[in-house]
């Protein structure tokens, strides 16, 4: 990349790469649900066929009759009674009578990007639905 701007100052030239190790044990938990089916604010019903939690966020898996364009709303109960708002991003693909979609939501703190308690969370609310956390 050139560098015009006589300000900036040209660091690095040509191909390079960046990696990092992480070093950790997945402290993913599932969450049973039953067949579960919630309905997102425009009326739409999601059927709900995983739903797993980390320190990083909630994944959501499950079917829906049509297109989904809208995310569902998500967020986290903690056991001091505290409720922390998840951001979701959304994909859908599908035709006809049913679409898969994945839900990816994660916690943003005042810095715009936070890490979950997991021992502290009571419940996950999901659209109209808590989901009580054991």
């Amino acid at each position: 990349m050139a560098c015009d701007d006589p300000d900036q100052e040209l660091l690095a030239e040509g191909p390079w790469e960046l990696s990092f190790v992480r070093r950790y044990p997945d402290t993913t938990r599932s969450v049973p649900v039953n067949g579960l089916t919630v309905t997102d604010q425009s009326g739409q019903s999601l059927h709900i066929r995983t739903l797993s939690f980390s320190c990083l966020g909630l994944t959501i898996t499950g079917t829906t009759e049509s297109d989904v364009r809208q995310e569902p709303t998500a967020s986290v109960t903690m056991k001091d009674g505290s409720v922390l708002p998840l951001d979701a991003g959304f994909s859908a693909e599908g035709s006809g009578p049913v679409w898969s979609f994945d839900c990816h939501a994660r916690y943003r703190d005042q810095d715009g990007f936070g890490l979950l308690d997991l021992d502290n969370i009571a419940a996950i609310t999901l659209c109209d639905v808590t989901i009580p956390v054991q």
